[in-house]
């Protein structure tokens, strides 16, 4: 039946293996999705069919999956997908999981406590919970089947865009699209492509990123420009082939800053597909705007107006991209000057208009939201500047740290953007995270740090007695090299040494998670796989000290209290009030 989450009964491997590949042959589908596949799930049938020794029969042709290009695993005749890939495209979205991913994209999930991965093994062994955890993979496969509708029209858009097959083009990293495109209009214009030379990666001053107004502000509005630094390098004619290395003056344009000099006239390559691609997004949100959200050409024409945004704003950072055909740190450098420029001048208009800047990154700005000025702001950034800037916020208030790329708005609907913090980070416990987002929707409600304090300093107190479950207290760590290579003694590096003693196969890449515990020692020595502890094991008040207070400080702190306040006895005197430095 369509949409049937299919179960195995099988009771040995080989038994699932030959089930599921039959499933897979006689649904014999277009796509095959996954939720990490590529790194789990298609890695882990591989080794168990080869260590049972059974066909997995999965392609077209009845063979097996086969890593391929760009680390992903390729099913003949079918398009193997992992929407993974996909979220990494959503950048609004900074916890890359199925829940996050499906909140985002509007797909309600019939279940709202979803059993951490972690409890899997638990689950699985106790007759009791199994079925619950047979039903939350029943909802997470359907998750998964919403979110690759959604996804599917955005993944053959792209591939239609740079030539790369559409279970490639999720895969590859964006200068491999960028890549493949650019030699598919380099083709079209009758030029030869160049071949990829090794490169040496050369660094160079990247985008303004302002100093933030610490505290909190409210009524705040974040404007950002549209296709910034495509825009710039095709007013300005940036492109590799445009450049100037020797003593030519007529017909040249000098970039502020970094004095690389490009010609006019002709125009480039860069400006070339630039301009196509900008004109092509142009066409299709008209064509948008025309297509009523029920015509079946919508979801599409939606889809296609995103891949092209994403493959035109890629541009810039790919001429900076040791693995570029077309690169050029002169182009790269060129481009990171004209938009600081930009941004500079952009804040002078601000500032002139009598807005206030709380803060700036790259091609955004932040600023009071005075409709009205604002209105005017954007009209004079289109006849000074020549660019098109877009209202894409409204924060009823936000919260600045005193670091950059780190703040947390209220918006107007009561969801909470969050940038940078603890709370979208993947090296912090869940319990560290679940914390930090209590603290800030508290602090951003009441616009005072009274009812987070004394919230933190409760769960401080009592940690043991409030039963969480040991998930909370994972923390996992990616290892960027291999265990042996690593010098300094880490607590991921040792839980991961104690996996490999274990039979576990870790290396470079593998995210390991651990738990601190009770052990006497170093820190590192404390640390243990997470499947092998319990709840009675862990050292509550490395979590207290080292997770909970550290993430709520990060916030509470811009307001005026210090760690030692929110470890206070919760009778103590502390002042609580703290500065809240409100604009």
């Amino acid at each position: 039946a369509e949409n049937e989450v299919l179960q195995t009964k099988a009771d040995s491997d080989d038994e699932t293996i030959r089930e599921f590949g039959g499933h897979v042959s006689k649904t014999n589908p277009d796509f095959v999705l996954t939720f990490d596949g590529n790194s789990v799930h298609w890695p882990y049938l591989v080794k168990r069919a080869d260590k049972t020794k059974t066909p997995l029969r999965v392609g077209r042709d009845g063979g097996p999956p086969h890593q391929s290009l760009y680390g992903h695993y390729s099913l003949i005749g079918r398009a193997n997908v992992d929407l993974l890939n996909f979220a990494d495209d959503l950048y609004a979205v900074k916890n890359k999981t199925i829940e996050d991913v499906a909140k985002y994209l509007g797909i309600e999930l019939s279940s709202q406590n979803p059993i951490d991965e972690t409890a899997y093994f638990e689950h699985w062994s106790n007759l009791n919970q199994r079925k619950n955890l047979v039903k939350h993979v029943e909802e997470q496969t359907k998750a998964i089947l919403k979110i690759g509708q959604e996804a599917i029209d955005y993944v053959i858009q792209m591939s239609a865009l740079s030539g790369l097959p559409p279970d490639q083009v999720i895969a590859a990293a964006v200068g491999f699209r960028v890549d493949n495109y650019l030699m598919m209009e380099t083709h079209n214009l009758g030029q030869l492509i160049p071949s990829r030379m090794e490169q040496p990666i050369i660094p160079y001053k990247g985008a303004i990123v302002l100093e933030p107004k610490i505290g909190l502000h409210d009524n705040v509005a974040s404007l950002d420009f549209s296709s910034m630094y495509p825009s710039l390098m095709i007013k300005y004619n940036i492109s590799p082939d445009t450049l100037i290395t020797g003593r030519e003056t007529d017909d040249i344009f000098e970039v502020p800053e970094v004095r690389h000099r490009f010609r006019n006239h002709p125009s480039g390559f860069y400006r070339i597909v630039l301009t196509k691609l900008i004109e092509a997004r142009k066409t299709t949100k008209a064509e948008l705007k025309r297509t009523a959200p029920s015509d079946p050409r919508y979801t599409l024409l939606k889809a296609r107006e995103k891949a092209i945004k994403v493959m035109t704003n890629a541009v810039y950072g790919y001429a900076g991209w040791a693995g570029a055909r077309w690169y050029s740190k002169e182009v790269a450098e060129s481009a990171a000057a004209l938009g600081r420029e930009t941004i500079n001048r952009a804040i002078s208009i601000a500032k002139s208009l009598g807005l206030t800047v709380f803060y700036g990154d790259t091609d955004s700005l932040f600023v009071n939201h005075d409709e009205k000025l604002v209105q005017k702001f954007q009209g004079e950034i289109d006849r000074q500047l020549g660019l098109e800037i877009n209202l894409t916020e409204v924060y009823k208030r936000i919260l600045f740290t005193e670091a950059k790329k780190k703040y947390a708005g209220l918006k107007t609907d009561g969801q909470i953007d969050v940038v940078g913090l603890e709370a979208v980070r993947g090296d912090w416990s869940n319990l560290a995270r679940d914390v930090q987002n209590t603290v800030l929707r508290m602090v951003l409600e009441d616009a005072k740090p009274d009812r987070a304090a004394t919230y933190v300093k409760g769960l401080a107190a009592d940690l043991r007695s409030r039963m969480l479950p040991l998930s909370a207290y994972v923390i996992w760590k990616t290892l960027t090299k291999p265990v042996a290579a690593y010098e300094v003694n880490a607590p991921h590096v040792e839980a991961a040494k104690k996996m490999a003693k274990e039979g576990w196969s870790v290396t470079a890449g593998d995210k390991v998670g651990f738990v601190i515990t009770k052990k006497t020692g170093k820190l590192y020595q404390k640390a243990e796989p997470h499947y092998k502890v319990s709840t009675d094991d862990i050292d509550y008040d490395y979590y207290v000290n080292n997770q909970i207070i550290p993430a709520a400080a990060r916030i509470l702190e811009v307001l005026g209290l210090t760690e030692n306040q929110l470890i206070a006895e919760p009778g103590s005197q502390a002042r609580l009030s703290g500065r809240s430095e409100r604009g």
